[in-house]
Parts: structure tokens; C-alpha cells; sequence
């Protein structure tokens, strides 16, 4: 049975926050690159038999008959020509590495997914035979697992139905990986067709000894008017516990996954601001209502990030380590992420790093906002930068602009236009104005929670 685009989206977020999630590429998503599908992949292979692809279900069995009239070689030299390419744009793949796959699997031969990894500056493990898994070490993600094999090893790559049968032979390990994590998390599978029945086969041998307690997985397909289709996408759910989520177009993919994503960060707030050697007064005031807000935003189910700014930092980060580890909370990393700053790097690195940050939050509070330039008590520019960048980036904005400084400059700036804010609206006099922690603090949560429904 099919679910809704909605449904699916908030399940999935939900797993990718307990890291519950792998991700299956197939060659529809390799398309994007201009790569071929296996459709298009083995068109001149049913040429050259006088075939017509058109009519053609089985690959495998397509090039064992090339093998079979001509040569292993010949087979390889015609797939090694159209799997190369240096394009690294594929939108699907840059939102999905953004979500953060720990494991990512796929049929394909291509070097699709390391070109867009390495695009991002991103590290990673390329596991396309047995061999590959003994060099395998604890946090050495993502991992691409590549079942077939890879187009620079094709002497070891599955491509003919003599390979497919001797799979279980032949990779025994990396099938009992595959297995093992098809046990323990949730598929998602994108530009796949279940035409081969690798994956059928492992989940339908999964079934027999866990029943229909085993977790579902998911796949997106683009809608279809054939009656077949209406069998097949109930026979994945029955069978595989494959839900499928029924979709107009593939361009809607990347849109999706970058709804995922926002719904995955929907309860990140990050904490800006900063304060230099002040008053006492000043300095117990910011330390009372750090704590209080960071505590009751805590025991609500939000996750808090702080960038360490001056005093800030210590004012969030200490509150809320005390907090979490008096309530047995073991993943602190993942309520309270603590990032400093390095003031060595230039100013453009600097900014790319806040922007890291700030894009992995929905929700940014900002707090006093001062420094010392010179010996003159000034607003902080990196606060300020925070603000600017956040609305460009279209995150929910809280100033606390009775702190003063920055964030009292950036409250004046949201009241000159407060229609923008609406979860603001009703509290903007309050945040303004207000010296009492707890009413500021009870106001910040309110607020939060209103831009959660």
C-alpha cells in the first residue's frame, strides 16, 4: 500500500534523527549526470543481437547471450564506455548527501555518487567487493556499498546471469551486510525498479525468520496508468514490506529531500551571541536567563547548538551538559552541540563555517551581541552576521532585544517589519522590554512552539 508524500516525510526524518536510515541508489538517479539507465546502458548490446530492448526485462541474462555469441570483453568495453563521466550536479545526490546517509547502496556501476562526494569535500569508503569490507573501520562514513561492482574493477563485476548466479558465492559477505542493515534500518530507494531481484530476494529471506515484525522501507516512484503498476506497488508492501510513495515526476525528488531535511533540523535551535568582560549586574542577568531558557527548551524535546561565543557559550553549554547528564541522557552530542569558533581562520572562512551551522538549525535565538573592539564596548559583527545570513537562509528568527547590544539591534530591525514574523507578533514589546527571566524564558518556549505547528 502506497502512503502519503506527508506521511512519509515526517517518518523518515524521524529515523534519520536515530540514524535508522540507508539510502539505495538505482540507475534512474545516475541519469541526472547524463548516465545511462540500464535500459539505455544495454541498448547496443540488443542492438548487436538483433534485439529489441524495448522488449527486453532481464539485463543479465541480455549479456550473458552477448557472451555467449561474442566475448566478456567485448561486453566490458561497451559498458566501460558510456559509465565515465567527471559530472558532479546531480541534485538528487547533493540533497541526499546533505541528510547525512551514513550507508549508501547501489547497483550502479558509475562513479556518480563519489563524484558529487568529493564536490562537497566529503570523505569516504568505497566497498565494491568482499575484500573491500576488512578495511572497513569504526566512523569511516559514508560508505558506498556497490553491489554489481565498479566501473574501474569490472574484471569483478556482476554483469552477466553466469555472475548473478554465483553472487551468493562471490560476495557472500557484503550480502550478509546488506542483510544484516536491511534488518536494522529503513531503506529509502530512489531510481530503482526492483527488476533485479537482489533486493527482493534478501528482504523476502528476511522474512522468514522475523515475520512481519521486520521494519518497513520505502521507495519513490513516478506515478503510472498501467494496471500492473497498481499490483506491483501492493505486492513490494505485502511481501517486502516496501511502502511506496507515489510521485508525478522524478524533478520532484530533490524538492522532497529537501523537505526531509527541514523536518529532520524542525527542532534545532541555535544559540547566537556573545558578551565581553562586563558588570556583575550584567553578567548574572545573562547567565540566570541562559539557563532557564536553555534547560526549558531541553526538557521539551528541543536540540540546542552554540557556537561558544564569549561567555555566551559557557552560559548554554554548561547548563545543559549538567541538565542531560542528571536525567540519564547518554547522546548528549545530539541535544547540545558544542561548536567553537576558530579565530585564526580568515574572515571567508569564518563565514562558511557559520553558514554550516547555521544550516543545520531551523530556529535561531539571538542573545546579547558584544565585544570589546579597542577597549570600546561595541555590538558584536558576528552576531550581526548570524542575523543576515539566517534571513537569507529563511530560518525563524528570535531576538531577545532586551539583552541589548546586537540582538537589541536586530529586534528594532524585525519590528520595522514584524509582519514578516508572525510567531513573533503579540511578544515583540516583551522581548523588548521584559528583565524578568522566567517570563522571557516562558515566552521563547511559547514561541517555539508555536512555529512548530
Amino acid at each position: 500500500m502506497n502512503i502519503t508524500l506527508d506521511e512519509f516525510i515526517v517518518d523518515i526524518a524521524y529515523k534519520l534523527n536515530n540514524e535508522q536510515v540507508s539510502f539505495f541508489m538505482g540507475s534512474g538517479v545516475s541519469t541526472e549526470l547524463g548516465l545511462p539507465d540500464w535500459k539505455n546502458l544495454f541498448a547496443d548490446i540488443a542492438r548487436k543481437l538483433s534485439l529489441d530492448i524495448n522488449k527486453i526485462s532481464d539485463y543479465y541474462q541480455l549479456s550473458q547471450y552477448y557472451c555467449n555469441k561474442y566475448s566478456i570483453g567485448g561486453l566490458k568495453s561497451i559498458i566501460s564506455a558510456k559509465l565515465r563521466t567527471a559530472d558532479y550536479n546531480s541534485p538528487t545526490i547533493n540533497k541526499l548527501l546533505r541528510l547525512g546517509f551514513k550507508s549508501i547502496w547501489t547497483t550502479n556501476f558509475d562513479t556518480a555518487i563519489e563524484n558529487c562526494l568529493l564536490n562537497n569535500h566529503m570523505t569516504y569508503t568505497k566497498v565494491h567487493n568482499d575484500k573491500d569490507l576488512s578495511y572497513l573501520t569504526p566512523g569511516s562514513t559514508p560508505i558506498i556499498y556497490k553491489i554489481n561492482g565498479d566501473v574501474d574493477d569490472l574484471e569483478n563485476a556482476i554483469l552477466t546471469q553466469q555472475d548473478w548466479e554465483k553472487f551468493q558465492y562471490t560476495r557472500p559477505t557484503m550480502l550478509t551486510f546488506l542483510k544484516k542493515e536491511l534488518v536494522t534500518n529503513s531503506f529509502l530507494f530512489i531510481g530503482y525498479s526492483f527488476k533485479d531481484n537482489l533486493i527482493k530476494l534478501a528482504l523476502s529471506s528476511i522474512r522468514q525468520f522475523v515475520g512481519n515484525s521486520g521494519i518497513h522501507h520505502y521507495a519513490i516512484f513516478e506515478k503510472s496508468d498501467k494496471k500492473e503498476f497498481d499490483y506491483f506497488i501492493d505486492d513490494l508492501d505485502k511481501n517486502y514490506n516496501v511502502k511506496v510513495v507515489i510521485i508525478d515526476d522524478y524533478a520532484q525528488v530533490p524538492k522532497i529531500l529537501e523537505n526531509i531535511y527541514n523536518k529532520s533540523i524542525e527542532k534545532n535551535i541555535f544559540i547566537s551571541g556573545s558578551l565581553d568582560d562586563y558588570s556583575d549586574e550584567t553578567e548574572l542577568f545573562a547567565n540566570n536567563l541562559l539557563k532557564n531558557i536553555t534547560v526549558k527548551l531541553l526538557e521539551n524535546g528541543y536540540n540546542l547548538c552554540t557556537g561558544m561565543g564569549r561567555k555566551i557559550g559557557y552560559f548554554v553549554s554548561g547548563p545543559a551538559i549538567q541538565y542531560l547528564l542528571s536525567n540519564g541522557v547518554n547522546n548528549i552530542d545530539k541535544r547540545i552541540q558544542i561548536r567553537p569558533f576558530d579565530d585564526n581562520r580568515t574572515p571567508e572562512e569564518i563565514t562558511s563555517y557559520r553558514k554550516y551551522l547555521i544550516d543545520k538549525n531551523n530556529i535561531l535565538l539571538f542573545v546579547f551581541g558584544q565585544n570589546f573592539v579597542n577597549g570600546i564596548s561595541a555590538d558584536s559583527k558576528g552576531v550581526l552576521e548570524e542575523y543576515e545570513l539566517a534571513e537569507k537562509m529563511g530560518k525563524k528568527i528570535i531576538p531577545i532585544g532586551t539583552t541589548g547590544f546586537a540582538a537589541q539591534q536586530i529586534m528594532e530591525k524585525v519590528n520595522k517589519n514584524i509582519t514578516k514574523y508572525p510567531y513573533l507578533e503579540g511578544y515583540h514589546e516583551l522581548l523588548m522590554r521584559e528583565k524578568d527571566v522566567n517570563k522571557i524564558s516562558n515566552a521563547v518556549l511559547t514561541i517555539v512552539q508555536s512555529i512548530m505547528n
